[in-house]
């Protein structure tokens, strides 16, 4: 049995995150703290099995423009 393992980055612009003032600076989430943001689901094309799962090494960053950016780790078990 293996480990398989794939570091994915994201990025989109969300208009609704963008901040109204300049005084604010940048945020970051990490870790269960993401699921407070939509985020999209990614979908492998030709992946032979659907058990790849994000592990909880997420960060989610996004910018007073709006622009987030969001790195996770997928794992999979090979058998």
């Amino acid at each position: 049995m293996s480990l398989y393992g794939v570091d994915v980055m994201q990025s989109w612009t969300d208009n609704r995150l963008a901040a109204v003032t300049h005084d604010v600076s940048d945020l970051r989430l990490y870790g269960d703290d993401v699921d407070a943001i939509w985020t999209p689901d990614l979908h492998v094309v030709n992946a032979r099995r659907r058990d790849s799962v994000p592990n909880h090494h997420r960060v989610l960053a996004v910018s007073t423009a709006g622009l987030v950016i969001l790195h996770q780790r997928y794992e999979s078990v090979n058998e």
